[in-house]
């Protein structure tokens, strides 16, 4: 029994071989290990990893501190929110939007003939 089982199941995996990896390390820095401390690096779906690779020939920029990390930057607002931009253009197109769909009613009407039909009537 054991050996038709063995003979028909040719693909049992009794052996994992370890993952290897290989890059660059001569020609890209910035290299973002997974986990942080003992990992290698992580390609997965998405492209940012490969966005945050610099030159090794450039002289590497310093990691931040505690210290540097634990100072918030100084705002140039004095609210002090948390909000993670600044919404007034955003506001300034949806008036300029309103504004000039309003026109356009507005001048729709005026083009087909004068007064609307509930002014008309009186």
């Amino acid at each position: 029994m054991q050996n038709m089982i063995y003979d028909a199941a040719p693909y049992d995996i009794l052996y994992y071989d370890a993952n290897l990896d290989a890059y660059r390390t001569d020609r890209f820095a910035g290299w973002q290990n997974q986990p942080t401390a003992n990992g290698t690096p992580m390609f997965s779906y998405g492209t940012l990893n490969y966005t945050r690779l610099t030159s090794a020939a450039a002289a590497p920029t310093p990691a931040p501190t505690e210290g540097t990390a634990a100072t918030p930057a100084p705002s140039s607002g004095g609210s002090g929110s948390s909000g993670s931009g600044d919404s007034t253009p955003l506001i300034i197109a949806a008036i300029v939007v309103i504004v000039v769909v309003g026109g356009a009613i507005y001048m729709r009407r005026n083009a087909s003939g004068g007064k609307p039909k509930d002014q008309a009537e009186e």
